[in-house]
């Protein structure tokens, strides 16, 4: 496999809402929140006043249909907490180490990418989840399957992301020979357009990008080559997470960060008309708005979001072991050492059982 870097522009039509920032300056942002931190109290373990709590969402690329349960979970605690913009950031590496420093205290990530860095990063730690495996590979039209890749374009989002893992994976199952050659394109939006533009001849996508280029006006021209989800079944359930200082010292902010998710969730399954609306309050520009029933239909259709937590099968734990087995991640890494569903079990303790799903 070659492997080509190749520099996308952000597509200058999509509204940006967030900052982006580098780990160039992590570093000092760690350090000004520690010793603010200090020399005020704010926010600190033995705070009253819930104002004082810094609440910080960050995200490690443009937020789509599957981050919008957990963009409506941090904006519900402005009222109660003092909650601040959400950051984006360049890539995993940079938003895990300042979720680990406490930068930002929450954040939503794959399995891969955190299991790895939390090797390193012991602080950081899953409480929750952000949507089952919602990754199809699009392919030109003429691309019949995989075998036919040998030498064509495949974007991926980085060297080392889910997204390759799952590429990875699915070639070894189905077409062991053919040797890509790859184009590192870090946004899955990015990628649709790159393959709209005929820059690809192959991606994974994000359901919210995959429903778009594959509905969209040329739809003709492309095709869902393979759904990992039914490829890869049981696995890459993504995660929620934040880091062990904001679960000891601010377990009810994290509880109701939780219970805001878990509730947007079922509410998602209850009025499923109310999401294109929804998509376009908390994430703006993200869906084009022809297709947002779509997009909308699409995830709830196939259950994408966990209306009981995702915490209480095995599908983190058969993750972390396929992930594991296939050389993504650090060797020993245990599921249960890298999550705490203590809080999502007092969440559900309080509001009870959905019917909606199964996890």
């Amino acid at each position: 496999m070659i492997d080509r870097e190749n520099t996308t522009r952000r597509d200058p039509r999509r509204p940006r809402r967030v900052v982006i920032v580098s780990l160039s300056v992590i570093a000092a942002l760690g350090l000004a929140a520690c010793s603010s931190s200090k020399a005020s109290g704010s926010g600190g373990a033995g705070s009253s006043d819930p104002k004082s709590i810094k609440v910080t969402m960050g995200n490690n690329s443009t937020p789509d249909m599957a981050y919008l349960p957990s963009e409506m979970a941090v904006e519900s605690l402005a009222g109660t907490y003092n909650v601040k913009k959400t950051i984006q950031f360049a890539d995993d590496t940079t938003a895990l180490q300042a979720l680990s420093n406490n930068t930002i205290q929450f954040m939503t990530e794959s399995v891969p990418p955190f299991a790895t860095a939390a090797a390193k990063l012991p602080n950081l730690v899953a409480v929750g989840t952000r949507a089952n495996d919602q990754w199809d590979m699009v392919a030109k039209s003429n691309v019949s399957d995989c075998t036919q890749l040998g030498g064509k374009r495949v974007g991926l989002f980085s060297k080392s992301g889910v997204s390759t893992a799952y590429v990875k994976l699915y070639f070894a199952k189905t077409c062991p020979d053919a040797k890509y050659t790859t184009i590192i394109t870090p946004d899955s939006a990015l990628r649709r357009q790159a393959l709209e533009a005929g820059q690809l001849d192959a991606t994974p996508l994000q359901a919210t990008d995959a429903v778009q280029i594959l509905n969209g006006p040329d739809k003709s021209k492309f095709h869902e080559l393979a759904n990992f989800a039914t490829e890869l079944p049981g696995i890459g359930r993504d995660l929620l997470l934040t880091n062990k200082q904001t679960l000891k010292d601010h377990p009810d902010v994290v509880e109701a960060f939780l219970k805001a998710q878990v509730t947007a969730i079922r509410g998602f399954y209850a009025n499923p008309t109310t999401l294109p609306s929804l998509m376009a309050k908390y994430l703006p520009g993200s869906v084009q708005p022809a297709l947002a029933s779509q997009v909308a239909d699409y995830f709830v259709g196939h259950k994408l979001f966990c209306a009981n937590g995702g915490l209480s099968d095995d599908s983190v734990t058969q993750s972390v072991k396929t992930f594991g087995d296939g050389g993504f991640l650090p060797k020993g890494t245990d599921a249960t050492k890298i999550v705490d569903d203590s809080a999502m079990k007092k969440v559900l303790a309080a509001i009870g059982p959905s019917t909606a799903t199964t996890c």
